[in-house]
């Protein structure tokens, strides 16, 4: 009788299912009629207001942080259902702590924090800021300074590092490195944001010239953490989207290639820090664009047949995505190239799921498959485009 019991109960617990694989998603966007959160399948609104921006998550998933059509910053509680007014004018860069519920923003060349738990004053935490990122530790910022245009040219842009309880005192910064000054092969005034690999020994940012020459050329740059090596690996579009670094720390991947026009010489490029190689993904005949790593060997790209200035942009061809593996260098569709539709920003999470941007003519959309493009499906109707932020933790 015990034995009958036993395999009865064995049996009921394989057949349960258990739901281990993905996890119900949530993600932050933005229509035209205010900022709405998606769970699941169930859609709210969270604030009725035209004109919002920049949907960002706290570490914790607590938080979203926004601007309004005005710029000011603000951050909604999906605890205690209110926002809180981060800062009363315009401000820009804003970034949450990766370890606390504190947020970073610059009012200007103003580094400034503020934590929302207990809800603070805001502080001054660097003066003569070009652009920051937080520490990985959520300890300090590593800060960037902009160029400055002198009789004899231009000054060279500096790296610091500045703890978060600097308060404005330079005694507690410290200088990590200055980039190159001008010359043939370099030239920047200003940085953008900073990424950390995963072992968090190297640094990778955009090193930015002056506005006219940053239109078509870049230079994705790698910094060690302590500032002692510098080198730049590519020249690229001034979009930060377009560098990622891989799972294990020792690949970054990049799109390559000078020229504003998008369609045309841009190639999907990793550049390995253990031998300093670098090799492109993109065949010939091909631009490549919006990218996520879905693997430690594949990456999901949005993928077009190249095209120039002498085509008109409404009848340039349209992207998909396709899934490129890293090891042999082929390749595989996960969308259908169309001319009804394009199929940008692939995001990837943690459980293989996938979600991507469809533009059509019924409107914006974000799909929804599995990692290798199964099941594909609607997720979330009538976005915002670019204005929508899946949660994931760190």
């Amino acid at each position: 009788m015990r034995s009958k019991i036993l395999i009865l109960l064995i049996v009921v617990f394989i057949t349960i299912p258990v739901s281990v694989n993905a996890a119900e998603p949530k993600a932050a966007f933005i229509r035209s009629d205010g900022l709405w959160l998606k769970k699941g399948t169930k859609e709210t609104r969270l604030v009725s207001e035209s004109g919002l921006t920049q949907p960002k998550w706290s570490f914790d998933g607590t938080y979203i942080s926004y601007y309004d059509f005005e710029g000011k910053l603000w951050a909604y509680s999906l605890s205690t259902h209110d926002k809180k007014e981060v800062f009363h004018s315009s401000v820009s860069l804003a970034q949450w702590s990766p370890r606390e519920k504190t947020i970073a923003f610059k009012d200007s060349s103003i580094l400034n924090i503020r934590k929302l738990e207990p809800y603070s004053p805001f502080s001054n935490a660097a003066l003569g800021t070009g652009s920051y990122s937080w520490t990985p530790d959520g300890q300090g910022f590593i800060v960037s300074s902009d160029a400055n245009l002198t009789p004899a040219g231009w000054t060279n842009v500096a790296i610091f590092h500045v703890p978060m309880d600097a308060s404005g005192n330079t005694g507690k910064v410290k200088k990590l490195a200055e980039l190159p000054g001008e010359s043939d092969d370099f030239f920047a005034i200003g940085t953008s944001p900073f990424l950390f690999s995963v072992n968090k020994n190297l640094m990778a940012f955009i090193a930015c010239p002056t506005a006219s020459y940053s239109a078509d050329r870049n230079f994705l740059s790698l910094l060690t953490t302590e500032g002692k090596k510098f080198r730049v690996v590519g020249e690229v579009l001034a979009d930060i989207n377009w560098m990622k670094w891989s799972t294990d720390g020792n690949f970054i991947a990049f799109i390559e290639g000078e020229g504003r026009l998008t369609t045309e010489n841009k190639k999907l490029t990793i550049f390995s820090t253990t031998d300093n190689k670098k090799k492109s993904y993109t065949p010939a005949g091909y631009a490549d664009g919006d990218f996520t790593w879905t693997s430690k060997t594949s990456i999901v790209v949005s993928r077009k047949k190249e095209s120039g200035w002498n085509i008109a942009q409404e009848k340039r061809p349209k992207p998909q995505l396709v899934s490129v593996d890293l090891m042999t260098g082929g390749s595989r569709n996960i969308t259908s190239q169309s001319s009804q539709y394009s199929d940008t920003h692939p995001v990837s999470l943690k459980d293989n799921q996938l979600f991507w941007e469809r533009h059509q003519q019924s409107g914006i959309h974000v799909w929804q498959a599995d990692s290798n493009g199964s099941s594909q499906k609607i997720w979330i109707e009538n976005v915002t485009p670019e204005q929508w932020s899946i949660y994931q933790t760190n």
